[in-house]
């Protein structure tokens, strides 16, 4: 191959890259759209930026990205992946990462195309600065729109797009969008839509650049989902031309050739490249000396770039086979990559990782943060993935329980890999498990991946996962005598997590029904399964915080405190796994008061409440769910401490909270309702009456055939403490009468709404009658199985005096009888549980 100087060449400057393909008109094209003034009313207009494969796209929008970001703005990439177009929501969580913490370098395999430092934008920088500035002098307005109800996932998404963006305008890169799975392009047809933008405001302050080569129509993963996206969004084409003949013997220079390539070679690199900046890349570098045997075989072969990848990584000394190993596993996991995961199908310690790396990188491979890589450019990662061949099986073999322990609750990701690693039995439990943990979430299995959804219509759990999927709906609606028959109708023959899951929502059931005997067979079934966790991390869990609610309704809790320290150590030895772990420690902070005393249990809810309390930026709630039993709860706790007023503010904040998203989001929004109406009455902002008519709009609205208890007996003890002596007793009788028909009721309530009938007999001059009701629920109190009993005991003790005074008083005076008392000597919740009528607040236990 002849590479004899060419005279000219001698004479001229080296162009730079960007110079000779135009990259500053582009880039400047591209500020422009972005610099258009969006109205709130308007659809968010996407920039497109198309080209051919490997003709810098990913080098002009590094350059975008710190332009952006240099003018005071924030930058999020996500990027779409094949290996992860099945998975929901894949560019967005697993692709998803900022620049400013890892994509700072321009593309190692191009060193010298597009540095950070040059300037592209010819005489447009007043566009950039401009641009930013009025972004930022965006204010926030109030939310005008609902916020609708989102997948965990997609929460996940807007959170990590808020945190990233905080009060900056944030710009997000949709990179390789024609990779993007349905579930994903939807999202960022919604970022687009003036309604979802008004319900978030930091979205006013967004923009969206989006990336494919023009070679996409015929590769598009979900093409029709692709088009409704496009189409509505009023898209903006900025187009990368492809490079030209005449420019290519220029770009090869650029790179890095030698002056005086001949016209012969640059023409030949030039068609088997198809002007590929990758490929150019790798030609440039060989073109070093007078002839490169290696550049020669490769000109000489029928798959050019094949053979150029393998030549420039697997030739003598080019990477360790440490190192090609690590490679190949990154190349399955997908373009971006976390480290533990590769450590873990390596079977490595996780710090051994970036040193491996970081080999990498110096050879222009990969580039990395602290816990994610990211491969350069996707025809590398695809070189190493079809180097592969059978060894993807084995891969996707290895990481079967890499995944179990590194992302036990992404059923949908794991029944992918083990669909992969051919293990199709395996695959339809994941599958199952998938759909059920989707419907948990969002009680829909309509958002469950078409993939997934095929794995179990292939298999034999179809009739399977329809059943265990409305046992789930009617746990939620409440319907719990009809949820048990329908488990009653389960086959018992299954794979073991199939069979958990059955025996979760049995016991589930069981625990519902407010029985002792069900309590105690639920915690027989829960016991067998204690040690569940070391098969299947997410649903062990879920095992054994069933077992830890029934452990908790016993007198005796020594068990119940070593399971709950169980729990927090094996949730502390999963953090470094996805955030379920440390949200579920937080999750076990919001249900404290079923085993610390009133105060500790307060601090604890509060901390749980905060965690997953909306960002203070942008309002985005990591978890809506979450948060919303963490206030419902926190109101509960500071009225039990006589925190009222406090709890009227925490208990307004959650109504607030409620309102700004669509109906239907929330479950049992009686229980905040019936929680504020008794802090306002405890606070002194309402009076009896008002109360009653509040109760009992709501018990009204909120209707439980099932469990009308707690909200009948509030209504009851309203009307009496405001003066009605005759309808309270028919609604004490009819409770009563309910409840104790049940087979072996639980004793708290029991006492709870026997105890204030006796009062109410006291009052009507039954003194006698009070007194012998008195006395015989007197074992009920010393069952109470909550941390706050021993303030209950002594209440039944001091009211037991006052019962046999025979004294008459008023129904307020009765009720504030014994609150004279020191509260030091009982505590900070002597004044809400040293009532003579009992009004429990209602917290979310599970």
């Amino acid at each position: 191959m002849s590479t004899a100087p060419r005279d000219n060449w001698e004479l001229s400057p080296i162009p730079n890259l960007s110079e000779i393909l135009g990259r500053g008109e582009q880039l400047a094209e591209l500020w422009r759209y972005l610099s258009y003034e969006q109205l709130d009313h308007e659809t968010l207009k996407i920039v497109l930026l198309r080209g051919p494969v490997a003709v810098g796209k990913t080098s002009l929008l590094k350059q975008l990205a710190r332009d952006w970001e240099v003018n005071g703005g924030r930058v999020i990439i996500a990027e779409g992946d094949k290996t992860g177009s099945d998975e929901a929501m894949y560019p967005l969580s697993r692709g998803l990462y900022q620049t400013h913490k890892f994509w700072q370098s321009t593309l190692p395999v191009i060193k010298t195309a597009a540095k950070l430092g040059e300037t592209l934008i010819l005489g447009s920088g007043g566009v950039v600065a401009e641009t930013l500035t009025h972004l930022m002098a965006i204010g926030n307005q109030r939310a005008a729109a609902k916020r609708p109800y989102m997948k965990p996932k997609e929460q996940q998404a807007l959170h990590q797009l808020a945190q990233a963006a905080g009060d900056k305008p944030l710009l997000i890169i949709a990179d390789n969008l024609h990779k993007w799975d349905e579930a994903s392009l939807r999202f960022l047809a919604r970022i687009g839509d003036p309604r979802f933008r008004s319900a978030y405001q930091f979205l006013r302050k967004a923009k969206i650049v989006a990336a494919e080569p023009v070679e996409a129509e015929s590769s598009i993963e979900f093409p029709e989902a692709h088009s409704r996206l496009l189409q509505p969004l009023m898209v903006y084409n900025v187009d990368l031309p492809s490079m030209t003949r005449s420019q290519f013997p220029n770009v090869l220079q650029a790179l890095g050739a030698p002056r005086g390539v001949s016209d012969v070679v640059s023409d030949t690199i030039f068609d088997l490249t198809g002007g590929n900046l990758v490929y150019a890349s790798e030609c440039a570098r060989r073109l070093t000396s007078a002839v490169d045997e290696a550049l020669e075989q490769a000109l000489s072969d029928g798959q050019f770039g094949k053979r150029l990848m393998q030549q420039r990584f697997h030739g003598s000394g080019k990477l360790t086979h440490e190192a090609a190993a690590l490679l190949k596993v990154a190349a399955v996991l997908g373009s971006t990559f976390q480290h533990r995961e590769v450590a873990c199908a390596l079977d490595l310690d996780v710090g051994q990782v970036p040193g491996i790396l970081s080999y990498c990188k110096d050879r222009g491979v990969i580039d990395f943060g602290d816990e994610v890589g990211q491969f350069v450019h996707e025809l590398i990662r695809n070189h190493f993935f079809e180097e592969l061949a059978h060894e993807k099986v084995e891969v996707h073999g290895r990481l079967v329980d890499c995944f179990r322990h590194a992302r036990p609750a992404d059923y949908e990701a794991r029944c992918l890999n083990a669909l992969n690693a051919g293990r199709r039995q395996l695959a339809a439990t994941l599958a199952v498990q998938a759909r059920l943990a989707c419907h948990r979430d969002s009680s829909s299995r309509d958002e469950l991946p078409e993939a997934v959804q095929r794995v179990i219509e292939a298999s034999e759990y179809v009739a399977l996962a329809d059943q265990l999927e409305r046992v789930q709906e009617l746990i939620r609606v409440g319907d719990i005598s009809m949820a048990r028959q329908h488990v009653a109708e389960l086959p018992p023959a299954l794979p073991r997590s199939l069979l958990g899951e059955v025996e979760y929502l049995r016991s589930h059931c069981m625990l519902l029904t407010r029985s002792a005997a069900d309590r105690v067979e639920a915690l027989r079934l829960l016991t067998r399964w204690s040690d569940y966790w070391g098969d299947e991390p997410e649903l062990g869990l879920r095992l054994n915080l069933l077992r830890l609610s029934a452990l908790s309704l016993a007198v005796d809790k020594t068990e119940a405190y070593e399971l709950h320290e169980t729990i927090r150590s094996f949730l502390i030895d999963h953090l470094d796994a996805d955030t379920w772990a440390e949200e579920a420690l937080y999750t076990l902070d919001r249900c404290a008061a079923r085993l610390d005393e009133p105060g500790s249990s307060t601090r604890r809810v509060r901390r749980a409440a905060i965690y997953f309390a909306p960002d203070a930026v942008s309002g985005v709630v990591r978890r809506p769910l979450e948060y919303y039993r963490a206030q419902v709860n926190l109101v509960a706790e500071l009225t039990i401490v006589g925190e009222y007023h406090t709890a009227v503010a925490a208990a307004k904040q959650l109504d607030e909270f409620i309102e700004r998203h669509e109906d239907g989001v929330f479950p049992r929004e009686s229980f905040p309702a019936g929680n504020r109406i008794l802090a306002e009455y405890r606070a002194g902002h309402i009076d009896p009456a008002e109360a009653a008519s509040r109760q009992r709009r709501l018990v009204e609205t909120f209707k439980n055939s099932q469990d009308p208890f707690y909200g009948g007996n509030a209504l009851a003890v309203y009307l009496i403490l405001s003066g009605n002596s005759l309808e309270p007793a028919s609604i004490c009788e009819e409770l009563i009468a309910r409840y104790e028909s049940r087979p072996n009721p639980e004793p708290n309530l029991r006492y709870v709404l026997r105890a204030n009938n006796a009062m109410r007999w006291f009052l009507m001059g039954e003194i006698e009658v009070a007194c012998v009701e008195w006395e015989r629920i007197e074992t009920l109190v010393l069952q109470n199985p909550y941390p706050i009993a021993r303030s209950l005991v002594s209440r039944h003790k001091l009211l037991a005096e006052v019962l046999g005074t025979g004294q008459r008083y008023t129904p307020r005076e009765l009720d504030e009888c014994l609150l004279n008392i020191p509260s030091m000597a009982l505590g900070p919740e002597w004044d809400q549980l040293g009532r003579a009528f009992r009004l429990p607040e209602i917290e979310w236990w599970r």
